[in-house]
């Protein structure tokens, strides 16, 4: 009997001892992660309150022309592949990128049609329904 208790006492001491060291290295994990996100966004910073203050969508800077050139922008992107980039999921709303290889691919799923993605406008072209943009980040 005394045998069967010292058992389950060291199995409990185990059990805690591992959960103590698995919650160590999720805590170093999250620390990590919230760093790395926080130096992101301090890069980042003066572009997202530009595009915050102007609050400019896709129809405004489409009719705009270059009137919005170089002005950053935050709007939620599908990126299904080249030719097939889109503002907030809307195929009639397209979007060209010029440096679309840095552009990770959102192609949407049953709860998420698009991401939110900081972009530079290039220009805005009313006659071809294109909006032309730098990708900069996604904030996935």
């Amino acid at each position: 009997m005394e045998d069967k208790k010292v058992i389950v006492a060291g199995a409990k001491l185990f059990a805690a001892a591992a959960g103590v060291l698995l919650a160590g290295f999720w805590i170093v994990w999250v620390a990590t992660a919230y760093l790395k996100n926080r130096s992101v966004l301090k890069e980042f910073e003066p572009a997202i309150k530009e595009a915050k203050s102007l609050g400019l969508d896709y129809d405004t800077v489409l009719a705009g022309g270059n009137k919005y050139e170089d002005k950053n922008v935050l709007w939620c992107v599908q990126n299904r592949g080249e030719e097939a980039v889109s503002y907030k999921g809307d195929p009639g709303r397209r979007l060209a990128v010029s440096n679309f290889p840095a552009m990770p691919l959102v192609s949407g799923s049953k709860h998420e049609s698009c991401s939110d993605m900081l972009l530079k406008v290039k220009s805005g072209n009313a006659a071809n329904g294109v909006v032309t943009v730098r990708f900069m980040h996604n904030f996935k």
